[in-house]
């Protein structure tokens, strides 16, 4: 009898600590979504009066989630005030209702990351409640509630512009005051046309320092700031609902600057909804550039393939709960090793067995580099050096003198030897998820 007993209260025990551990799961869930409208969030406030300019106190005020269905509600104040804080980036209704006044329904109110908006104009009618008026929102050329100096690069840019990879901050490009910084002596263009973590930050704003600029994702800073404003993750423009740049006059709530993009993920939506898209590109399909075309030089024979899916909805049996997810696989196929020649002579290319002698002679730079070796693409690496550390002459390219003992042990020790000609095409592949 007595194992019977110790075996009930066995499992009792066991059921309550699944129990337990079911609401602590569901708490931090709650948390979780709860931290998640607190990030990046907007604010909501305006003055419910009616035709004569007086004041309406105890209106109640309901703003709905166009996309998730999520409503939450408010009573106005005696001074007719309401305040809706932590609302998260998205497009809401607005439903005003009192006793003696026609019911006012607003829509098309949009609400950006850090936005604090104020509806000044909202005037109720007298007359029955099962009567509506409608009004719809306007979007303003200045913002008059705020002195923030932002943009903002909505959904439907994200989905009309073209971009060459898949970094939403690409886009900044369209956007006043920016300009590509200078990337070293020859100024050149930033390289979106692979996906690429970690490079450094491609444009400034008016005037402001590569560092300056902070990049973030529904309030987390991606940014590298030990490598000049380089980015920890991607902003994939199939992942996120809009992009906000803030260049000046910021509010307390940003504590970076001069320059600070904030991207916000698509949040799950009332219904079930999905997506599966290919993003491709190749090469004959583009221009060959104006340099390598006076050089004899054919267009690289680069081929992007970005396939990917998303999908959000409710979750099932929790209510006011949505999620949204999505994946994407980056194939990349690159003639060179790393985007460019100059990149894979610095990344990828490992020295052959006479080099490791002191050997940089114009005969053994042609075996290493190849039937390209003369048309420019490997910039000075094809030609043999000619002055040695202490400043003295060269033979024939030849650096042996020069070469440290120990650090060619760690060479040789380290780095295999070539295994195929630099001019066969290297593929390269990379996931991104969230």
């Amino acid at each position: 009898m007595d194992e019977i007993i110790r075996g009930n209260r066995t499992r009792q025990g066991a059921t309550q600590v699944r129990r337990c551990a079911t609401i602590l799961a569901l708490v931090l869930v709650s948390c979780a979504v709860s931290l998640r409208a607190q990030v990046g969030a907007a604010s909501l406030s305006g003055i419910v009066g009616d035709p004569t300019g007086a004041v309406v106190p105890g209106a109640t005020v309901t703003l709905s989630n166009v996309g998730t269905g999520a409503a939450r509600a408010a009573t106005t104040d005696q001074a007719g005030g309401f305040t809706f804080a932590a609302v998260a980036a998205g497009d809401y209704n607005l439903m005003v209702t009192a006793r003696g006044f026609e019911k006012y329904a607003q829509s098309g109110i949009h609400l950006s990351a850090g936005d604090a908006k104020t509806l000044d104009d909202i005037h109720l009618v007298v007359g029955a409640t099962s009567e509506t008026v409608s009004v719809t929102s306007t979007v303003s050329g200045l913002p008059l509630d705020n002195g923030q100096v932002s943009a903002t690069i909505s959904s439907n840019d994200l989905d009309r512009l073209s971009v060459a990879g898949r970094d939403a901050n690409e886009l900044q490009r369209t956007l006043p005051g920016f300009a590509i910084r200078s990337l070293g002596s020859t100024n050149t263009a930033p390289d979106f046309s692979q996906v690429e973590v970690g490079q450094p930050t491609p444009y400034a704003s008016n005037g402001a320092p590569v560092a300056g600029i902070t990049i973030k994702l529904d309030g987390a800073n991606l940014t590298d700031a030990g490598n000049f404003g380089a980015n920890l993750q991607n902003i994939d423009v199939s992942f996120v609902s809009e992009v906000q740049v803030q260049t000046s006059n910021f509010g307390a709530d940003q504590s970076n600057g001069p320059v600070v993009v904030t991207g916000v993920t698509k949040a799950g939506t009332s219904t079930y909804h999905g997506s599966l898209f290919t993003y491709a590109r190749t090469y004959q399909l583009n221009s060959n550039d104006w340099l390598a075309n006076y050089n004899g030089i054919a267009r690289p024979d680069d081929r992007f393939v970005y396939p990917g899916g998303t999908i959000s909805g409710p979750v099932p049996h929790m209510k006011n709960l949505t999620f949204f997810a999505g994946a994407e696989y980056d194939a990349q196929r690159n003639v060179y090793a790393y985007g460019s020649a100059g990149s894979a002579i610095i990344h990828a290319l490992v020295p052959t067995k006479a080099m490791r002698t002191g050997d940089f002679s114009a005969g053994a730079l042609s075996n290493f580099l190849g039937p390209n070796v003369g048309n420019g693409n490997y910039g000075t690496f094809n030609t043999p050096p000619t002055v040695g550390d202490n400043g003295s002459s060269l033979n024939n390219g030849n650096i042996a003198a020069f070469l440290n003992p120990g650090a060619m042990a760690l060479v040789n020790g380290t780095l295999p030897l070539p295994t195929r000609a630099q001019t066969e095409p290297t593929d390269t592949t990379t996931t991104n998820s969230t």
